[in-house]
Formats: structure tokens, C-alpha cells, sequence
């Protein structure tokens, strides 16, 4: 089997396993052809996703019968499903194999789903409201209504904010301190002797990524800095990388290189920061440093491997694990912290005398 048959397999093994949470014990699941229909994968990547539900229990296939749902074991379970959009980032595809690990290691004390709504958010609160579990990791669509906020937290049920910046009073929610991220950048770079920066805006404009930038930028200037700011006038479902790549092009052929470091807010259009720099004539971390954002694996990969803040995988879901230990005792989940964390390279230069 290739690694990319074995990884949508397992994925789509997530994602059903989250289905069956909704489907009452006993009834009948869907066919092979529609699974194959709905998450538009080959018959071999649905049939080693129904082998990993039966073994694990969840489903039992009656041949000429049909595929039926297997639900006694799973009852005595506190159940946790990862509720987000079916475009599957990298960074919430390792939020979720974080939680899947640690809530993994007790068995026969959690279980663990997965369940997407549709990129534009379509239809996604009916979607949580028919959730079966005793908590959601909920990462909300981009543009969501006060209206439809005002109804999630009216629902029965404990939702846990994800890679949001939520703090009402009696919200369950996970802090990602996205304004950390923009601090450790700028702390990285003038801690390394830079005091010409520059902040590539890669990304749709989120309140997360708004406590990013500002944070870089409120600690530079406390430092007595004034950062460029290049707009790639990113909105949500853009290539990142082109707009970055153009955007940088265009501030270098305007204003040179009026920087010795940049960030970038996001690994992915990093990858455009650095080939416009290239075409320009200029060398990473010789000439100009390099920080991103996320953390992701493709960056070691990068020429020369990027320095990047990294969302705290490990300690998201050591926080996630400690909320629902509470959640289960009969308390609440809570507002807790997981901190960014700074993955050093060599993108990033030290040019102190």
C-alpha cells in the first residue's frame, strides 16, 4: 500500500468513525459506492477504511447484507469529536493526531472522531447540533454570524473553541495565544541583531491572525522599530505562495531591500517569500532572515529550512486530555492554555557585532 493510500485511508477512517456517532446502533451504515461518491476516493481507500472500523469494533459487514453500525462497546466511552472543515490544513490534521494519541493511550476510557462540514461552513450548525458526544473540538468556519454564535452556546452540549480567541465568561476553550506567535517572531529577529523588518500580511484577515500581526508589530515599535507592512491582499481559498511571491516582488522592486528580516505569517506563502527573494539576488539568512509561521513539516524542506512559531501540538492536546478528565469527573471544561513554540532553523541569521 503507498504512504498516500495509507494516510486518506486513515483519514477517511477518522472521518466515517466520526459519522457512525450519529447513527444509532444496529442500523445500517452507508454503501461502499456512496462513501466512494461522498469523500470522492477510490474503492481501495474505502475498503482499508471499513477494515479499520471492524477491527476496531465500529461496524460489521454482513456480506450481501450491507455494512452495519456496532455501537454497544463505544457507549460506556467518553466521547470527543474534532468538528471542522473538510479542507484538511495541516495544522488541524496534527491538532487532531494529538489528541487522537494522547486520548488513545485509555481506550477503554475515550473515544475519539472526527466530523467535517463543507469549506464555506454551509449548513455547519445543524451539523454540530446533530453531534453525538459528550465534547466537541469545534475550529469555527471563517465569517461566522453573531446570530449563529448566539446559538452555539445555547446548545445542550460542551463546545470547546479551537484556534480562536474566545474568552467570554462560561466559554470552553483552548487559548493558542495567537499574539504570541507575533511576539517570538519579532523577540527572534532583534534578539538576533535585526533592525530592519518587515511583515509579509500572507493570510485572510481572522481576528487570530490580527493578534499576530499586531503583536509583532507593537513589540517592535516598543523597541524602537518601525516595520514595513506588505499586504499580499490574501482572502480565504487564495494561493498564498503566488500572492506572497508577487506582493515582495513588487515591494523589492519599489523599495530594495529596506529589511534584514521579514515574517512571514504562514509557512505556506513563506515558500513565495523565499523564491522572491531569490529572484531579486538576495540570500537566506546572508542577506535577509526568514521567520514563518505554523510549524509545518514541509518547511525542513525549504531552502535553507525555515524558522517558523509552531502552534503547541503536544501541549494542545495535554490541555484538551486535562479539559475532558475534568468534563468527565462531572466539572467543566474550561478556558486552558497551550503556548506557541519556537522551532529554530536556518532562515534566521545572527547579525549582532
Amino acid at each position: 500500500m503507498s504512504k498516500a493510500v495509507k494516510s486518506r485511508s486513515r483519514q477517511l477512517y477518522l472521518e466515517l468513525r466520526g459519522q457512525l456517532e450519529s447513527i444509532q446502533g444496529g442500523r445500517r451504515f452507508y454503501s461502499q459506492r456512496k462513501i466512494m461518491e461522498q469523500f470522492r476516493v477510490t474503492r481501495h481507500v474505502v475498503d482499508q477504511a471499513l477494515r479499520l472500523l471492524a477491527e476496531a469494533g465500529m461496524i460489521e459487514v454482513r456480506p450481501r447484507e450491507g455494512i452495519f453500525v456496532v455501537r454497544n462497546q463505544q457507549l460506556d466511552r467518553f466521547r470527543v469529536v474534532s468538528f471542522h472543515c473538510d479542507w484538511q490544513s495541516e495544522q488541524v490534521r496534527n491538532f487532531d493526531q494529538a489528541v487522537e494519541k494522547v486520548l488513545g493511550e485509555e481506550p477503554d476510557r475515550y473515544a475519539f472522531s472526527t466530523v467535517l462540514y463543507p469549506f464555506d461552513g454551509r449548513d455547519c450548525i445543524e451539523r454540530l447540533e446533530a453531534i453525538r458526544a459528550d465534547a466537541v473540538l469545534f475550529y469555527p468556519p471563517y465569517g461566522m454570524k453573531r446570530e449563529e454564535l448566539r446559538r452555539l452556546l445555547a446548545l445542550p452540549k460542551t463546545i470547546v473553541f479551537c484556534c480562536n480567541t474566545l474568552s467570554y465568561a462560561g466559554v470552553d476553550a483552548v487559548d493558542l495565544h495567537p499574539e504570541l506567535i507575533g511576539m517570538t517572531a519579532a523577540h527572534h529577529l532583534i534578539r538576533n541583531g535585526h533592525r530592519r523588518l518587515a511583515l509579509l500580511l500572507s493570510e485572510p484577515m481572522s481576528l487570530a491572525e490580527h493578534c499576530r500581526i499586531s503583536s509583532f508589530l507593537h513589540l517592535a515599535r516598543l523597541n524602537g522599530l518601525e516595520p514595513a507592512v506588505i499586504d499580499c491582499g490574501v482572502r480565504s481559498g487564495d494561493y498564498s505562495p503566488t500572492l506572497a511571491h508577487a506582493a515582495l516582488s513588487a515591494h523589492l522592486e519599489e523599495h530594495g531591500a529596506d529589511f534584514t528580516g521579514i515574517f512571514v505569517s504562514s509557512d505556506t506563502s513563506a515558500l513565495g517569500a523565499l523564491k522572491a527573494l531569490k529572484d531579486y539576488g538576495l540570500n537566506v539568512p546572508e542577506d535577509v532572515s526568514v521567520i514563518g509561521n505554523g510549524g509545518f513539516a514541509a518547511g525542513t524542506l525549504y531552502t535553507p529550512p525555515l524558522t517558523t512559531v509552531s502552534e503547541n501540538f503536544a501541549g494542545f492536546a495535554a490541555a484538551v486530555k486535562a479539559g475532558v478528565e475534568a468534563l468527565s469527573a462531572g466539572g467543566r471544561f474550561g478556558l486552558r492554555s497551550a503556548p506557541p513554540l519556537l522551532i529554530e532553523r536556518q532562515s534566521v541569521r545572527n547579525i549582532n557585532p
